[in-house]
């Protein structure tokens, strides 16, 4: 008991005097601003100040996640608070203003109109960097629900995403039903990211935590990868949500 109890204060030690490194997590989280601020400047409505207004909420939305993140707040507050809140707070005022009568749902149906649809596709491109949860898994980082049930569905939903985004940028043509098949896992694979982070967290609903006896998802809330959860995927799924509208509405 006592080799445990050592072994497991070992791990968290070396957990906390880590290196914050800089590596795809924050790229990818840049990368959702850059093609944000890119979709406006070429697609939206002229004067569209609602939707700029929308570009900078969810900037200072993304510095305030990141900031927490950073300094370990979600990591520490694991029984209280979770990322997945944060970030679905950020949610549900995009999905009300886009839902509500008013000038951003107006520039929104706009800007989503004039998108072409593999633009729409190419933002999701990062999500193909899911394999990397394997290798992690593989290395004893994450345990074997998180590596299987989200890793391995995010990866699966990727790759016919980029096949149908090479064909549409080849001049193919790409059936609804098709884009309907693409864009629905790629939604649901949320609410499972949800589940199995909560699962192996010390925290009320952490079913299979194991206190140190194998891996659990505190490295999901640890620098640099809390920006997946706390900001990136929720507005990667959002993105994903606009596709399937377009595909449904068929804007495009």
């Amino acid at each position: 008991v006592e080799g445990t109890a050592i072994g497991v204060a070992s791990a968290a030690q070396a957990a906390a005097t880590r290196p914050r490194q800089i590596g795809r997590d924050p790229l990818i989280f840049v990368w959702t601003f850059v093609w944000l601020a890119l979709t406006l400047k070429w697609y939206a409505p002229t004067g569209s100040y609602a939707l700029w207004a929308w570009l900078a909420f969810r900037l200072s939305y993304g510095a305030v996640t990141a900031y927490l993140g950073y300094t370990g707040v979600f990591r520490r507050n694991t029984k209280y608070l979770l990322p997945t809140f944060v970030a679905l707070a950020g949610v549900f005022v995009d999905v009300a203003g886009v839902l509500l009568p008013g000038r951003l749902q107006d520039e929104v149906a706009a800007m989503l109109s004039a998108i072409p649809l593999p633009w729409l596709l190419a933002v999701q491109y990062p999500r193909l960097l899911a394999f990397v949860t394997f290798i992690k898994w593989y290395n004893g980082t994450f345990p074997t629900g998180w590596a299987w049930g989200v890793g391995l569905a995010d990866f699966i939903y990727a790759v016919p995403m980029a096949v149908v985004h090479v064909l549409l940028t080849q001049g193919y043509t790409v059936s609804n039903d098709t884009l309907l098949l693409v864009s629905i896992p790629g939604i649901l694979v949320a609410p499972f990211a949800v589940v199995f982070m909560y699962v192996y967290l010390p925290s009320p609903w952490g079913i299979w935590y194991t206190a140190g006896k194998s891996p659990d998802t505190r490295e999901v809330l640890s620098w640099p990868m809390v920006l997946m959860p706390s900001h990136a995927i929720p507005f990667l799924v959002e993105i994903q949500v606009f596709t399937l509208i377009k595909a449904l509405v068929g804007f495009y």
